[in-house]
């Protein structure tokens, strides 16, 4: 997303921007409502009864709304603990597997964070900037912290560590 910004336009960035909505969000909104039609379907015209996740899942719209389905209607437990002893609660979209490009449009929206951070400069001040920065990132990412809008640090440490990169 940042590769070509030697320096900061912001017409460059909502032309990006732009193009991320038609290349990511769209097709994101639009598997998530497909995934979401076909499940429901499924349980319409089906004698199959509803499995503890789908009561899980029904639970977790009731609570907190249908358009919870773009942004983190399915949570599990990801298997780890983290440095607090915590167990990890990963969360996703209907279609858990797109959880990835829901990150990836998130953080290619916050580039102006990750630009003014990591562009790299020669003066000492910003040079320790950069690797404060790095050093946060990889803190984040390593300790598995977790955070109430289930974006994951994951995608924000090798976002920041791509950006670093180029």
């Amino acid at each position: 997303f940042l590769k070509g910004f030697s320096l900061w336009d912001s017409t460059k960035y909502l032309s990006k921007v732009y193009t991320r909505v038609k290349t990511i969000l769209i097709p994101y909104i639009l598997w998530v409502t497909f995934f979401f039609l076909v499940h429901l379907i499924r349980y319409h015209f089906s004698s199959i009864s509803y499995t503890e996740w789908d009561n899980a899942f029904l639970n977790c719209l009731n609570e907190n709304g249908w358009g919870n389905i773009y942004w983190s209607c399915v949570k599990w437990v990801a298997g780890i603990t983290n440095i607090w002893g915590e167990k990890v609660i990963m969360a996703g979209p209907f279609a858990f597997h797109l959880w990835f490009l829901r990150d990836l449009f998130l953080v290619s929206i916050c580039a102006p964070i990750f630009y003014f951070l990591l562009k790299f400069r020669e003066d000492a001040i910003h040079k320790y900037k950069v690797i404060f920065s790095l050093i946060f990132l990889s803190v984040l990412y390593f300790s598995q912290v977790q955070n109430s809008c289930y974006i994951t640090f994951t995608s924000v440490f090798w976002f920041g560590f791509g950006a670093f990169l180029s």
